[in-house]
């Protein structure tokens, strides 16, 4: 029994104190069950959570895989995403750019100039980009494939590679095998040029939304400098928000480098 019950015992009290120490041994089990099943709550309204945003999540994305779905959704942002981009560098200079996770061919109109090749695993996003970019377009060029694995033709490298909000679709192993295959695609003097989504730290709309993009994995600012810089020389890292009306709903990161290779 407790000892706060026992010390206040006289020998005629003793039936009644263990009576009363029971009581509270009943106590001490039933807050103690409680406590459980307070946390087996918890635990499952966390599950729910976790699982709510799973079906929310597959469902947009097999929705926004759709390209004009996905075309109409990005068309408000696309000029402002691109900006950084823009404002450090003269794309009429470039001679040779590679699109890594083109979409519908998105960033396409940027490159009317260039030779272009546009790759994403989507079959149906190159598809479109075909449809509406063809041989009329003459350079530009699209393919389905691993951007992982890609392997550009003998003698074909690029001065100019763009990632653009990629790399928060997949985990860190997977990304830094995708840098590092683009680090060895690149020219002696061609850059990589990746826009990609922040999480930020302090509770905000932008982690709201960086947390329930269709991407799992958006990150801080200091990990995706991390990442980058282990491929790539780092020229540019730029945060910027990203937004509509003047209200920031974004998060976003740019940055410019150099193979280390």
């Amino acid at each position: 029994m407790p000892d706060s019950v026992a010390g206040q015992c006289t020998r005629h009290e003793l039936t009644s104190c263990k009576k009363e120490a029971g009581n509270v041994e009943d106590v001490v089990d039933l807050n103690g069950g409680r406590s459980a099943d307070n946390a087996k709550r918890l635990e499952n309204s966390a599950t729910d959570e976790q699982m709510l945003r799973g079906h929310v999540v597959s469902t947009l994305d097999a929705i926004m895989r759709q390209p004009l779905v996905y075309r109409m959704w990005m068309a408000p942002f696309a000029k402002k995403k691109f900006a950084p981009i823009a404002a450090h560098n003269d794309l009429g200079l470039i001679r040779r750019v590679l699109d890594v996770g083109c979409g519908p061919g998105t960033n396409a109109d940027y490159f009317g100039c260039n030779d272009y090749l546009g790759v994403d695993l989507n079959e149906q996003y190159i598809r479109d980009a075909e449809k509406r970019y063809g041989a009329s377009q003459g350079r530009r060029r699209f393919l389905t494939a691993d951007v992982g694995k890609f392997v550009a033709p003998p003698g074909e490298r690029f001065d100019f590679v763009l990632v653009n909000s990629f790399l928060h679709h997949v985990d860190d192993l997977t990304t830094r095998t995708i840098l590092l295959n683009l680090s060895n695609l690149l020219t002696e003097d061609g850059h990589v040029h990746i826009l990609d989504l922040v999480l930020p730290g302090s509770t905000s709309v932008a982690r709201f939304l960086a947390q329930t993009d269709r991407g799992e994995f958006p990150r801080p600012l200091e990990k995706w400098h991390q990442i980058f810089s282990e491929s790539f020389e780092p020229e540019v890292f730029e945060p910027y928000d990203l937004g509509a009306c003047g209200v920031g709903l974004w998060k976003m990161v740019y940055f410019k480098g150099k193979s280390r290779i």
